[in-house]
């Protein structure tokens, strides 16, 4: 039997890009960071098919870029943001970077496509997608102290006593590389008197019982008020109010809901701890005199009256009386008064 040679023919697919140099590695920053490179700096690309289609062109496209919120893409000057959906040479891809935006952790992606001009007829693919993932971390607020309250007067009225806003309370003296801050309440205690919170118009809370482990969340904002109202006749200077600085990456606003125990590092809270102090000034409190009651004899020489009071803040220094008995009366320096009444009229004669 003769041999017959049949002939094949192979048709040429088109291959997908190929990266020929660097990564394509996911990223990793600090909340707050800056313009950060996206380490694409060493890529390069050809064809692909084994160095057969290295002489085809290629479009850089970028797919996908996280949202403003999280953070920006930009290309290598610093300022003009990349955008999806955009192509860009393969010099703008090596040189973009990412700059942080309000979020404080979390991870988005970063995706871009690799297009040769090859085509998909018979089954080819001309597309190479790429992908890498942007991971904030959260950094710890910084606590450098607290201001102080309002100067309170002793028993001041409570409509009076408006207290003072959380933000006027930290008001620089706390750092975040977002700059969304609040304090979490961890110590509100006092023999002197009571903490008080409250949002916007709501009323007035004390913060009762609060610690390390259920800590009260408070947004330094136009809304969150502290107050302290002194105890009766109170005056002096408290410190019982003790919070860290808080931003806002854990916890619920307004609820007993901190735990602090984890503080600094990528925690949400301040490492330091602050107290507010409040100074309430003496204001002088009106004696109250003692009630007095006496008896005597018709015809005495006298009758001795002593007075009395309490005094809040001292002694009584003076008494004024503000009515005699009929007859003589007189006050001695001690201070006492003593009366004599007026002789008995003579009878008439008959």
């Amino acid at each position: 039997m003769a041999e017959v040679t049949a002939p094949i023919t192979v048709t040429a697919v088109n291959d997908e890009p190929e990266r020929t140099a660097g990564v394509v590695a996911n990223l990793g920053v600090l909340e707050g960071a800056g313009a950060t490179s996206l380490g694409l700096g060493g890529l390069a690309y050809d064809g692909g098919g084994g160095g057969t289609e290295a002489g085809q062109g290629l479009t850089f496209t970028v797919t996908g870029v996280p949202a403003a919120s999280f953070g920006r893409i930009v290309l290598a000057d610093g300022t003009t943001t990349v955008t999806a959906g955009t192509a860009y040479g393969p010099a703008d891809l090596q040189g973009m970077q990412f700059i942080a935006g309000a979020a404080s952790s979390g991870s988005r992606d970063f995706t871009f496509s690799v297009v040769d001009d090859g085509g998909t007829s018979s089954g080819g693919d001309n597309t190479l997608a790429e992908a890498l993932t942007i991971t904030i971390t959260n950094v710890a607020p910084v606590l450098a102290g607290s201001n102080p309250l309002p100067v309170l007067a002793e028993d001041p009225s409570l409509s009076g006593n408006t207290g003072m806003l959380v933000a006027d309370l930290v008001a620089g003296q706390v750092t975040d590389p977002a700059g969304v801050y609040g304090i979490a309440v961890v110590g509100a205690g006092s023999a002197n008197g009571t903490g008080y919170r409250r949002s916007d118009t709501a009323a007035w809370q004390a913060f009762g019982t609060v610690g390390a482990t259920n800590s009260v969340l408070l947004l330094a904002d136009s809304d969150n008020r502290v107050r302290f109202v002194p105890n009766a006749n109170w005056n002096g200077t408290d410190t019982g109010l003790l919070f860290r600085a808080w931003d806002g990456s854990g916890g619920t606003a307004g609820g007993t809901t901190g735990n602090t125990t984890l503080t600094g590092g990528s925690s949400p809270y301040s490492a330091d701890t602050a107290a507010a102090s409040v100074t309430v000034t003496a204001v002088n409190d009106a004696p109250v005199a003692l009630p007095v009651s006496l008896n005597g004899t018709e015809d005495a020489a006298s009758i001795t009256i002593t007075l009395g009071g309490t005094d809040v803040d001292g002694t009584i220094a003076s008494f004024t009386l503000g009515a005699l008995p009929a007859g003589r009366a007189s006050c001695t320096p001690t201070p006492r008064c003593w009366s004599k009444p007026s002789p008995a009229p003579t009878p008439a004669a008959r």
